[in-house]
């Protein structure tokens, strides 16, 4: 009888040690809910937390757009999807929506983010979407 062995998917760290010797994460998907009752969907935020990323602490993304699975059960008529983008003043404080970049409605209209890249390579600028 051959025995199968078993190796551990690489991307966790099943303990906290081996997750502390681990290189340092330069993204964090960070999901944001509504408690206060108003009809607003949830929302998938990504942080950059790259310190030598020229994005780094600069800009905010986010999406209404939990997970596949999860849409389609919570949101079985659509999500009617958007992702939206704001940038950061670390400097002076404060947040400015950016108005120029704002897929939604109907140009959004069965897609999902599914993955997510800045022009200058780390992964939190353009969305690719798919229906």
């Amino acid at each position: 009888m051959s025995r199968t062995s078993w190796k551990p998917d690489e991307t966790f760290y099943p303990s906290p040690t081996m997750a502390t010797r681990a290189p340092a994460e330069t993204l964090a998907y960070v999901a944001t809910f509504q408690f206060d009752g108003a009809d607003q969907p949830n929302a998938l935020a990504v942080v950059d937390l790259d310190p030598q990323s020229a994005a780094y602490g600069c800009r905010v993304y986010w999406t209404n757009s939990l997970y596949g699975a999860w849409d389609d059960d919570l949101y079985p008529e659509g999500v009617g999807a958007w992702m939206a983008k704001a940038d950061v003043d670390p400097e002076n404080g404060g947040m400015v929506l950016d108005e120029t970049f704002f897929p939604h409605g109907e140009d959004f209209r069965g897609n999902r983010v599914h993955q997510v890249r800045l022009q200058g390579g780390d992964s939190s600028s353009d969305s690719y979407c798919f229906r």
